[in-house]
């Protein structure tokens, strides 16, 4: 092997490698908030060391209405980009039907039913914890960087408020591809050049 070929090797594994590292799916947990249900904004944030390239995003949220969890208006944002998504609005009663908790549930874009369209759990009120399309597709954050704080907004925007409205727990779940950048594997790679080009310079 010359060393025009050697390069282009290394290159390539150089690359390849970088490319795929971190990718997967990671999981941001937060925390949880009581008494949420208030005319200003409740915010709870997390933040990711993840420097990965969002190819899906997800949103877990474990919701327990003191009486309506109606009347509340759910925002994610990407705090760096700017970028938000409504998972649920006041307006979003279903079927002209107040709703109270959303527990366990899961607002992805591939769901096969919109959130408006949820169904009610025997008591008629609750909805039935599963993955529902969110009021705004979350692939408006496919492309970036997964890297930041995000943050959860929760705010009563319908009729009653101070009802004790508590978010129990809240996720962000990314799919991830690696954004490529210099490494601890790519100063080895860059070392090996210079050696085999060494090697075959004396020759």
């Amino acid at each position: 092997m010359n060393i025009k070929m050697l390069k282009a090797a290394v290159a390539g594994l150089v690359l390849s490698v970088s490319s795929f590292a971190n990718a997967g799916i990671i999981t941001l947990n937060g925390g949880a908030a009581f008494n949420v249900d208030t005319p200003d904004p409740t915010l709870v944030t997390l933040s990711s060391t993840n420097t990965g390239t969002i190819t899906d995003l997800d949103l877990f949220i474990d919701f327990d209405a003191g009486c309506c969890g109606y009347d509340n208006t759910i925002i994610l944002t990407h705090v760096d980009t700017g970028t938000s998504a409504s998972i649920w609005l006041d307006s979003d009663s279903i079927g002209s039907q107040a709703f109270g908790d959303v527990r366990n549930t899961t607002f992805n874009d591939e769901a096969s039913t919109a959130f408006v369209n949820a169904s009610f759990d025997l008591s008629g009120f609750d909805i039935v914890p599963g993955d529902y399309q969110a009021a705004d597709l979350l692939s408006v954050f496919d492309g970036e960087s997964l890297f930041g704080t995000w943050q959860l907004s929760i705010q009563n925007t319908g009729c009653c408020t101070n009802e004790g409205d508590n978010l129990m727990a809240w996720s962000v779940i990314a799919n991830v591809s690696n954004v490529p950048e210099p490494s601890t594997l790519a100063i080895f790679a860059l070392a090996i050049v210079g050696l085999a080009s060494r090697k075959f310079k004396t020759k």
